[in-house]
C-alpha cells in the first residue's frame, strides 16, 4: 500500500509535490518525507515515456 493511502486511512495529512524534473528525483523526495509526486506534463517537457519512468520509480519507493 502506498504511503499516502496509509496516512489517509489514519486520518493524517500527506505531503505531495508537483514535479517538472526527471524521475530520478523520486527516491530523494521519498527520503525527504514526501508521500506523493505529480508529474507536471502541461508546463514541462515530460512526455508519456518519461511518465512511465515516474510511475515505476514512485511505486518502487512506496509513493503514489
Amino acid at each position: 500500500m502506498s504511503a499516502l493511502i496509509e496516512k489517509m486511512a489514519k486520518g493524517e495529512l500527506g505531503l505531495m509535490v508537483s514535479m517538472k524534473g526527471g524521475p530520478h528525483f523520486i527516491p530523494v523526495l521519498r527520503t525527504a518525507g514526501f508521500d506523493c509526486a505529480r508529474a507536471d506534463m502541461m508546463h514541462s517537457g515530460i512526455d508519456w515515456r518519461e511518465l512511465d519512468y515516474f510511475v515505476k520509480s514512485a511505486k518502487s519507493c512506496g509513493m503514489q
